[in-house]
């Protein structure tokens, strides 16, 4: 279970509230909890670099948003936080050029659940309502509006 079980759980289930692990244990990386305590030290889990992009950028009182695409190797999730936010957290397949439309003007984060390349940068939409950006990153990539 991961971040494929959140996404379906979202977008299948409609879930409103989801939650799963034990913040921390002094085990293996069984897939049980976000961190490892290994040597007295936490050490982030397998599966907590995807989940963070939902958990850092959704904040609590989020409502979910209608999000589609147009290509089979992007599957978003939309979202606004309370105070108006948009986030859209993709999981992505392929590396590619985006274009995310029906944005609020203003200056987006872009990150992605990639050790390389976690902050992709910031980026402007405009009046227009759009955010262009390329990514040759695979897994998940969050877009979250930066007030």
């Amino acid at each position: 279970s991961g971040v494929e079980d959140l996404y379906k759980d979202l977008t299948i289930a409609n879930a409103s509230g989801w939650e799963q692990y034990t913040l921390a244990f002094p085990t293996s990386d069984n897939g049980a909890q976000y961190y490892v305590i290994s040597n007295g030290q936490p050490v982030m889990g397998s599966r907590t670099r995807a989940l963070r992009q939902y958990f850092r950028h959704v904040r609590f009182g989020a409502f979910r948003v209608q999000a589609t695409s147009d290509r089979a190797a992007v599957r978003p999730v939309g979202f606004t936080n309370v105070g108006g936010g948009p986030v859209v957290v993709l999981h992505v397949d392929a590396a590619q050029t985006f274009a995310i439309e029906g944005l609020r003007p203003g200056t987006y984060r872009i990150t992605s659940s990639s050790p390389s390349a976690e902050t992709i940068g910031d980026v402007t939409a405009g009046a227009d309502g759009v955010v262009r950006f390329a990514s040759s990153v695979t897994g998940i990539i969050t877009v979250a509006f930066r007030p």
